[in-house]
């Protein structure tokens, strides 16, 4: 290999991304503005106890997006017939097929009677078929899911992807999925926080805010592993005031599930102190909240508008506005919907419109 900027072949390093070298640090900041935009910003690289995952090669800001790429297959789980879908995977050319092979395979899962008996496939089949299954089943995600605890949908496809397939899971994750309407199929992985160069990109398989022992069951069950990630890892004292935290965000969550009908003139300052309370939970662990806070903002924003209405006074308690006051300035009430509004953006279009529904009044208090 020889230096992308002067030629030279002595003392040539491989780019992170692995596609240029360079002799030195010079030749490489004079090439970085043009390289800059093929430098891949993650690679595939072997994380410890986790197998293989994506790395960041360099630091990326929250909201970037970081790839996109449509699946390797695609399959309806409601109808589908696995042998149907190995004998279209072995149509497939030979690169997709081993890009796909090259994922996390379960070895053994084919001995699960009940995974047999579920996915209708006998235990006589040939071991690439089980194979093939076997990836599938643990590596796919459902198309178009929306990530949040107010509103999620699918239209029951599923599908596997080259590098989204990789990212591992993690109770806080840095990272987030999304889909657009033009292209349904091709996944969009945005930043959801800014992430370090060297850190693994990480995603949250579950979704919804579990307890750890929920979470534990889940992951086992249907991933086969047990989760080590710094939220699993703490003590159990903190553990159990974590979950404290999980169960009173979720319950109020629940019961916002529609926003209209959720207070009444009777009961609004009550409702809405309620939920700047959940707002307060929610800051008490950010990264594992993201993707209720843009809700929980909206629902706060929406309930103090309706105050306003009333034309009645209201008092915000003193320990909810030192503390708010601290996180989003002395107007803080005025910014909640701005702050959903940029949170939302920064996790993509479904979040986007999961806001901008209770923000119009999709969701309309009574």
């Amino acid at each position: 290999m020889s230096c992308m900027t002067c030629g030279s072949c002595s003392h040539v390093k491989q780019c992170v991304c692995g596609q240029v070298g360079y002799c030195g640090k010079t030749c490489q900041l004079k090439d970085w503005r043009k390289h800059k935009q093929d430098c891949l910003m993650v690679v595939v690289r072997e994380v410890e106890g986790r197998g293989k995952g994506l790395v960041a090669t360099r630091k990326i800001t929250a909201g970037t997006v970081i790839f996109s790429e449509d699946p390797l297959v695609v399959i309806k789980r409601s109808t589908v017939q696995v042998a149907e879908e190995f004998e279209k995977f072995q149509m497939m050319n030979l690169k997709l097929k081993g890009d796909y092979n090259a994922l996390f395979d379960p070895v053994g899962l084919e001995l699960n009677e009940e995974w047999r008996k579920k996915w209708n496939i006998n235990e006589k089949e040939e071991p690439e078929l089980f194979k093939f299954w076997r990836i599938f089943c643990v590596n796919s995600v459902n198309v178009g899911l929306v990530r949040t605890d107010v509103e999620r949908h699918s239209d029951d496809l599923s599908g596997i992807y080259k590098q989204f397939s990789r990212i591992n899971h993690s109770c806080s994750s840095n990272v987030t999925q999304d889909w657009k309407e033009e292209n349904p199929l091709q996944i969009e992985v945005k930043a959801a926080t800014t992430i370090r160069k060297g850190e693994e990109l990480t995603l949250n398989y579950l979704g919804l805010l579990r307890t750890y022992k929920e979470r534990k069951q889940q992951l086992k069950r249907k991933w086969f592993f047990h989760c080590s990630c710094k939220v699993c890892s703490i003590t159990e004292e903190e553990r159990k005031k974590n979950d404290l935290t999980r169960e009173m965000i979720t319950f109020h969550m629940e019961l916002a599930t529609s926003v209209k009908g959720l207070a009444t003139r009777s009961n609004l300052f009550s409702v809405l102190e309620d939920f700047l309370h959940v707002l307060l939970a929610c800051y008490t662990i950010e990264q594992e909240a993201k993707d209720v806070l843009p809700v929980v903002l909206c629902i706060c924003h929406k309930l103090y508008q309706a105050t306003k209405a009333m034309q009645e006074t209201w008092d915000c308690p003193a320990i909810i506005q030192e503390k708010l006051e601290d996180r989003l300035g002395q107007n803080f009430m005025e910014v909640l919907q701005f702050e959903a509004d940029r949170m939302a953006v920064v996790l993509g279009n479904g979040m986007v419109r999961v806001v901008m529904d209770i923000d119009c009044g999709s969701r309309r208090l009574n």
